[in-house]
């Protein structure tokens, strides 16, 4: 992984068809797996619905893995964070923490 992505994406991405070749996972970076021109939803609002669209479904092979999951977690954390009070000291500790947790799980589930 070259740098944490506080703020990509979560594992899944759904542009519209043919609009980007290939996508990297923003929890893990791992080349995502892509599915192209489906016809279905794409968020919880076009489900309920009963909406469709055209588009390509990327989604991490690690999606669903508890390892994965907790790095998601820790990101929207941090994110939060920063949304709601800026740049503070306490950001810079749950960052840092978050970071080092991060960096221990990637090891750990990245290297098999």
């Amino acid at each position: 992984m070259k740098a944490i992505q506080w703020w990509g994406n979560s594992g899944y991405l759904f542009p519209d068809p043919g609009t980007i070749r290939k996508a990297y996972c923003g929890v893990c970076d791992t080349r995502m797996t892509v599915r192209r021109s489906v016809l279905g939803p794409t968020c919880f609002a076009m489900a309920m619905a009963g909406h469709k669209r055209r588009h390509d479904s990327f989604y991490c092979p690690n999606y669903g893995k508890d390892w994965h999951h907790r790095i998601d977690h820790l990101k929207m954390e941090v994110n939060r964070e920063e949304l709601n009070h800026g740049k503070t000291a306490k950001l810079k500790r749950i960052r840092r923490n978050a970071k080092k947790e991060i960096l221990k799980l990637l090891k750990k589930h990245m290297a098999r």
